[in-house]
């Protein structure tokens, strides 16, 4: 506790803010209270508070001015390493790649590292080819801009069959906990979205567009990020002078200007109207592509190379971008990081049967009474019987089963309608209100159902077999009679051999499936019925089958995939296995059901035809020629066989759904039904594909090559992106050390699993609830599932085996992210006192400062405000004042021997920040200035073009009207209206070019002291041990003299041979040198000199680095060093051979000389 005469300006105090310490300025008597008047030690923020006695009393002095080095070193350690890792994106420039379940790939990398993350406000439009991994894409750039802290609001916008997938993928492969807001969801909550400043949301398009509330609700929310999946559906269309906007085109028109940062994510972004790609763009910025040729202009802009003097590698690569608002790579142009094709050649055949006379008798009769009930439901506007007529009708298309079942179906709902119509306990107007309860959120159409997913569909369907033309109780009557006579038809087909499914096993014969071990099939079919008699008829025949279907989670959907990767023959599974499910390992799919959606027929051959396919794609549709909806799909699917031969191209099915745009193919089979005769519908449909089908074909296909200009992947550089981020990541090893030992500090248990290398949890502790909760972070009481820290364990390529549901934890998982705040807040009292550490490396002591520099831009907005951020650790030593990376303190550790504080040459904070500043933070300001200004720069450009064009041209009309003015024939109304667009362009013009810059006034603060130490060489270290000190945990310090002769003797040599070095010491690598050929071959060089020969030392991190790099990592020993000619002897990927022995506290390995010097060669210098 505190007392008003001890307390003096200069001593930090905890108690007075909840979540820091407070540096005391000034405390004064304030009436019968005391005022406390100083500074936030981490936000430097004012803090002036009047305290009673009471209050006063709480406040505990942490220390006086100056520091004590008494704090807890092993909570400073904790505290340091939870700081690095915070901000680790900073020396990983693939962080997030590294902390997520993804196999990136190269167009990946360049996408979010090199285009979208450079961007201090993010408007952009992705159109990458199907299959690219634009939700992986998505996910990396979230989860980056959530480690710099500059996102806490995010709302993504997917078609309705798509959301529960993003939500999965988000958690699964991110760590990412979106919520799903639906109807149910948001009607129990309506203020969730503003309930507080974060919160990660994922909702469909069409319900935010039909739920006024919701929309609301989104629109009075600033958000940080907005995405829109499939964003080609938000279709705005110009006649004139008037556009018209479609319902989800309104959604995202209302959420732009409510979003600092907006990503569209599309395939098909163009589709063949200028008037629909200029409107989506405007949504990313309404100035910039007001005109047809400024669109034109902005996708095919290409930015100049930066290459200013002093910026960090990195940074160069990931500036050096061709486009802000737009990327589109082909198929064609992805490749994998060994320059080979991703995608191998897809075929595709139609195969046509015929119905046998029994089924067509079926078919017949149920297709008279839908195209009957559709005419009556037609004239009677009556869209929900239309709706329920043509879902019988797909399901008759699909199997004997599957419409057998629908008649059930129906049956029972009739009679559940008679039952309530002729219920005379309840009046006409009771009995209409129980018949149509359920059915508001009824879709609207065919096309509607069809934008459903599965799950709902299937909802659906269950609930619209109640739909009836009337409430007569004889009408129904009648109608149930003629259901009945269907139902009793169909069952009599029951053991009838079905035509398709002796199709089906004679295309099994024909390929390779059967004959060969290793094949595998894919079998879709459109309905739950039909898997599940597919499945028991195969299964009785003796294959082994795999199922998915929309009812199973994604756990239950792993397994299965799993299931059929190492066991099954076949799976059949619906359109729930056509998003999100990869089966790459599978080169054979048969399309049972053909979709009336083209999109899902992408879908479903995207799920085997993918990156990781090693073979030749083989697609078969089946389709029954002599039905109605049959002959059409046949006419369909051949004609697209056909001109896929003659242009030579595959991606005609790629832009199907706009081929067929004028004429969907869904209205193709609703006529084929509605038709009079089954021949009028298949000469219609063929008149319509004859007319330049093929010539449209290729314009759409030129059209998408057209678009990928400017978008060439840089495969060099996404490739040394690659190799930086692999010297610099966090290793998998590190995360797991600190886990450990802080979950442990926690007060949690971690077990290792006796069977598989995988981890669990106990509860999770109490502190840590307690900071979760502060942070609204979801975490629950205890992890059910088993854990690991590498994310290649539970890669789908893993060869290692792990339990079903193990998870990755590390950076950006909730709960770790709860443990790197728990481990600060508990090292903040170390932080302030200061402490006193161990280095057995070191033979003179050493004091440290943990320094953090930050640049901010002129923004008003504090979150925005911040544009960079780094740490470094300064040393104070014999040698003088230094800076490092706080890296190194993973070579300390906790004093274990009594000890005085040594005499150390003083440095005052003041003189630390000062040097720090000039020699750290100058630079720093440099680099960020560098990359702004050219930012900056392009944009204005790109603003003073769009705004001068525009007010010019309204000058010209304005001046056309002055004239006429002179004439008589004035208009002083659209006169005025120009006036005013004029004006109101100028000043939107002003309004933008001042928001640059204020983006462009970079400034830097005085560097903050996070943190200050003394650092003591181990007493007991030597330079040379005898062979007893060896293993009796005897520490070696280093020889600085020697060692500088080691690394000159290695850079000499390196450049002797042609190579370029660049000594990394003292940048927290735990590797010395990165050298690089003139064939950009990089080496990671570890150097170790000896003064004459003898054992080496390796600390735990430099093997940890050295395991890590593998086969790229060297090991240069020099011995002789203070010979006249030393002696080189370089051993490649060392942690392969050498067997180290643990020699102090697992800090330092020793590698004895016989050991060492059986590896390798021996080379001359």
């Amino acid at each position: 506790m505190a007392q008003i005469n001890t307390l003096q300006p200069g001593d930090i105090v905890s108690g007075l803010e909840p979540n820091e310490h407070v540096e005391i300025q000034k405390v004064v008597p304030f009436g019968n209270k005391t005022l406390i008047e100083g500074v936030g030690v981490t936000s430097r923020r004012l803090v002036k508070r009047p305290l009673n006695t009471e209050e006063f009393d709480k406040l505990v002095k942490i220390r006086g001015t100056e520091y004590a080095f008494n704090g807890d070193a092993k909570a400073f350690m904790l505290g340091v390493e939870a700081q690095r890792i915070r901000i680790a994106y900073q020396f990983d420039p693939l962080f997030a790649v590294n902390s997520s379940v993804v196999d990136v790939l190269p167009h990946q990398v360049e996408a979010v590292y090199r285009y979208l993350l450079p961007l201090p406000r993010i408007r952009f439009l992705l159109a990458d080819d199907t299959g690219a991994g634009k939700t992986i894409m998505t996910g990396l750039l979230i989860k980056e801009l959530l480690f710099r802290g500059v996102l806490s609001k995010v709302l993504i916008v997917t078609p309705g069959g798509l959301t529960r997938q993003w939500q999965d993928e988000m958690q699964e492969k991110f760590g990412l906990f979106f919520r799903l807001i639906n109807r149910a969801s948001f009607e129990a909550e309506p203020g969730q979205f503003a309930r507080s400043e974060e919160g990660y949301f994922i909702t469909s398009i069409d319900f935010i567009s039909r739920h006024e509330g919701c929309l609301n609700a989104a629109r009075e929310t600033q958000w940080d990020m907005v995405v829109f999946d499939e964003a080609h559906k938000l279709s705005a269309y110009e006649y004139g002078s008037k556009v018209d906007r479609s319902a989800r085109y309104h959604v995202a028109e209302e959420l732009s200007p409510h979003t600092d940062h907006l990503l569209f994510l599309t395939a098909t972004p163009h589709r063949g109207r200028r008037d629909t790609f200029r409107r989506l763009l405007m949504l990313l910025d309404e100035d910039l592509f007001q005109k047809d040729e400024l669109v034109t202009k902005r996708i095919h802009d290409a930015v100049a190379t930066f290459s200013a003097a002093g910026a960090q590698d990195d940074e160069l690569a990931i500036t050096n971008a061709r486009n802000r608002f737009f990327l589109r790579r082909l198929k064609e142009e992805m490749v994998d990081w060994d320059n080979q094709q991703l995608f191998k050649p897809r075929h595709t055949k139609t195969v046509g049967y015929e119905l046998t006379a029994e089924e067509l008798e079926l078919y017949n009769a149920v297709t008279k009474y839908v195209r009957s009930r559709r005419k009556e439901a037609k004239s009677k506007r009556n869209r929900q019987v239309e709706l329920t007529l043509m879902v019988m009708q797909r399901r008759l298309a699909s199997s004997i089963y599957a419409i057998t079942r629908t008649l059930q179906n129906r049956l029972k709902a009739l009679d559940e309608v008679l039952k309530i119509l002729r219920d005379t306990s309840h009046n006409l107007a009771e009995r209409k209100r129980l018949l149509n309860q359920r059915d508001n959120d009824l879709p609207e159409d065919l096309a509607e159902y069809e934008d459903l997913d599965e799950t709902q569909r299937e909802d659906v369907d269950k609930r619209i077999f109640r739909q009836v033309l009337s409430d007569d109780p004889a009408e129904v009557e009648k109608e149930r009679e003629e259901v009945a006579g269907l139902l009793r038809l169909a069952e009599s087909l029951r053991n009838h051999p079905e035509a398709k499914f002796s199709e089906l096993l004679e295309v099994l014969d024909d390929s390779d499936v059967i004959r060969r071990e290793d094949e595998k099939l894919v079998i879709f079919t459109e309905h739950k019925d039909t898997l599940d008699n597919l499945t028991d008829r195969l299964t009785r025949m003796g294959y082994h089958v795999t199922i998915i279907h929309g009812g199973m989670d994604v756990e239950m959907r792993k397994q299965a995939q799993r299931e059929f990767r190492t066991r099954s023959k076949i799976m059949i599974a619906t359109d729930a296995a056509g998003e999100g499910i990869n089966l790459q390992y599978c080169r054979f799919l048969i399309n049972w059901d053909i979709p009336w959606n083209p999109n899902r027929l992408e879908q479903r051959m995207g799920r085997i035809h993918r990156y990781g396919q090693k073979d030749e794609v083989w697609v078969y549709n089946l389709v029954a020629s002599n039905t109605r909806e049959g002959s059409v799909l046949e006419k369909v699917l051949k004609k697209m066989d056909i001109m896929r031969e003659q242009m030579g191209d595959d991606r005609v099915y790629d832009v199907v759904d706009e081929l067929l745009e004028e004429v969907p193919l869904l209205q193709l089979l609703e006529n084929s039904i509605d038709s009079e005769t089954a021949a009028n519908a298949v000469s219609t449909v063929e008149s319509q594909l004859d007319s330049g089908l093929e010539k449209r074909a290729q314009d759409l296909v030129a059209l998408q090559k057209k678009q990928s200009l400017a978008s060439k992947l840089d495969l060099r550089e996404a490739r040394r992106l690659r190799d930086t981020s692999d010297e610099r990541r966090l290793q998998p090893l590190f995360i797991q050390r600190f886990f450990m030992t802080a979950y442990t500090e926690a007060g949690g248990t971690i077990n290792p699993d006796h069977t598989f290398p995988v981890f669990h949890l106990g509860r999770t502790p109490s502190g840590l609830m307690d900071v979760a909760r502060s942070l609204r972070l979801p975490i629950s009481e205890k992890l059910d599932f088993p854990i690991v820290f590498d994310k290649e364990l539970v890669s789908i390529a893993s060869k290692v085996r792990v339990p079903e549901g193990t998870r990755l934890l590390g950076p950006g998982h909730p709960l770790f992210e709860a443990l790197i705040e728990w481990a600060i807040r508990r090292a903040r009292d170390s932080f302030t006192r200061g402490v006193t550490l161990v280095d057995p490396n070191i033979g003179q002591p050493q004091r440290i400062w943990l320094m953090r520099s930050s640049i901010e831009d002129g923004r008003l907005e504090e979150k925005r405000r911040l544009a960079h951020q780094e740490l470094n650790l300064v040393v104070a030593d014999h040698l003088g004042l230094r800076a490092t990376s706080p890296a190194n303190i993973l070579n300390f550790t906790v004093p274990d021997f009594d000890f005085e504080l040594p005499g150390i040459p003083q440095h005052g904070n003041e003189e630390i920040q000062m040097w720090t500043y000039e020699n750290q933070t100058e630079k720093q300001l440099k680099r960020v200035i560098q990359q702004r200004e050219m930012e900056c720069e392009l944009r204005r450009s790109y603003l003073e073009t769009t705004f001068t064009d525009l007010i010019l041209d309204l000058q010209e009309k304005l001046n056309e009207f002055q004239q006429l003015q002179l004439y008589g024939e004035d208009d002083p109304e659209e006169r005025q209206k120009l006036e005013q667009r004029i004006q109101q362009l100028k000043d939107r013009k002003k309004i933008r070019l001042d928001e640059l810059e204020q983006m462009l006034r970079l400034s830097s603060n005085l560097p903050d002291i996070v943190a200050s130490g003394i650092v003591l060489p181990a007493p007991t270290a030597v330079l040379e041990p005898d062979e007893t000190e060896q293993h009796q945990g005897v520490p070696m310090r280093r020889d600085d003299e020697v060692e500088q002769i080691a690394m000159n003797v290695v850079m000499q040599y390196e450049k002797r041979r042609g190579w370029t070095p660049f000594d990394v010491s003292q940048d927290g690598e735990h590797y010395d040198i990165r050298s690089e050929s003139p064939a950009f071959e990089i080496r990671y060089i570890e150097v170790k000199g000896r003064a004459a020969s003898g054992p080496i030392i390796l600390t735990s991190p430099e093997m940890d680095k050295l395991k890590q790099l593998g086969a790229r990592a060297y090991l240069y020993i020099v011995t002789y060093c203070r010979g006249e000619r030393p002696r080189l002897r370089i051993i490649n990927d060392p942690m392969r051979f050498l067997s180290p022995e643990m020699l102090f506290r697992q800090i330092q390995y020793l590698v004895q000389e016989n050991d060492w010097s059986r590896f390798g060669e021996h080379t001359e210098i």
